[in-house]
């Protein structure tokens, strides 16, 4: 269990980026009934944007996605990557390679997050 929604109560804890799976920096979006916009359901606790007072367009191209997904990316994800065997470094495709695209790090990545 991790420390997210109900959770939160059950563990006692706080939420911390630390308990994310890490493919939240990943380009995927949330959007709350309420309009709150979150980079995946789980990181209820870090919104990014809010579609009331907001277009997508803004919330998508704004600082604060890209900051957080920014943090996601070097302290959730590359850490608990870094022992995984990595693709070769190109973007075309290969059906020969059996890893995850998301393990590349130089690969044809979201840009902002360099």
């Amino acid at each position: 269990m991790r420390e997210f929604g109900r959770a939160k109560e059950l563990l006692g804890q706080e939420s911390s980026l630390s308990g994310l799976c890490g493919y939240c920096w990943s380009g995927k979006l949330a959007v709350a009934p309420d309009g709150k916009v979150f980079t995946c359901v789980m990181a209820r606790d870090w919104p990014v944007g809010d579609v009331p007072s907001q277009s997508l367009s803004e919330i998508l191209h704004g600082g604060e996605l890209a900051r957080i997904r920014r943090e996601i990316h070097e302290t959730v994800w590359l850490p608990a990557t870094a022992d995984k065997e990595r693709c070769p470094q190109t973007c075309g495709p290969d059906l020969a390679c059996p890893c995850d695209p998301l393990l590349c790090p130089k690969c044809c990545g979201p840009t902002r997050l360099r």
